[in-house]
């Protein structure tokens, strides 16, 4: 099964306009809870906040961009080991990259997801980053891969043609080996691209 997934950022200037890259994660289900993202958990949408611009260091280089943090509530925890400091009715913010601020607006086109799916009520599986405060005052993960929870089952965020049974979702990331740690940045895709000023 395939994932909406992505890694790190990077930005860049195509014909005038700010695009924003990450580096690809792998997309079958396997591999991607194989991975060491730092939290994976499963959250109740409680609603969103209004976009920030921030300008964050990644791997020595400022790069900036938009986000819009979205309110969760840990449901579940299929790893707790995979979820530090986290536990079920916590509230905290996912970084969901992309929306408009201080007069730019993006949106992601590959692999990220809008903040419009970030619906209250929403049930997700999220594979995230660690808690961090990238310079804004506000700690929260950003999703590298999210997936729809749906009636006992989860579906890829993007597209939702993909679907897997919640429970072997559940038992692929207790039981997979951690392999991998993320932060190896390796060819980008362009994910979003950033509209005026």
């Amino acid at each position: 099964m395939a994932v909406a997934a992505c890694g790190g950022i990077s930005t860049d200037y195509i014909d005038g306009r700010e695009t924003w890259s990450w580096y690809p994660l792998p997309t079958d289900v396997g591999e991607l809870a194989a991975m060491d993202h730092g939290l994976i958990f499963e959250a109740e949408v409680l609603g969103s906040e209004a976009p920030r611009r921030v300008t964050a260091r990644a791997a020595g280089v400022a790069v900036q961009y938009a986000y819009t943090p979205v309110a969760v509530e840990v449901v579940g925890l299929p790893a707790p080991e995979r979820a530090p400091g986290l536990q079920v009715g916590k509230q905290l913010y996912l970084r969901v990259l992309g929306g408009s601020a201080d007069g730019k607006s993006g949106e992601p086109v590959e692999g990220g997801l809008p903040a419009s799916v970030f619906q209250p009520g929403l049930q997700v599986l999220v594979m995230a980053q660690p808690l961090v405060d990238v310079g804004d005052g506000l700690l929260a993960a950003t999703p590298n891969a999210v997936l729809i929870i749906e009636e006992g089952r989860a579906r890829n965020a993007v597209g939702g043609a993909e679907v897997v049974d919640l429970q072997v979702l559940r038992d692929l990331v207790a039981e997979a080996p951690v392999s991998q740690p993320l932060g190896v940045p390796g060819p980008t895709t362009t994910s979003t691209t950033v509209r005026g000023g």
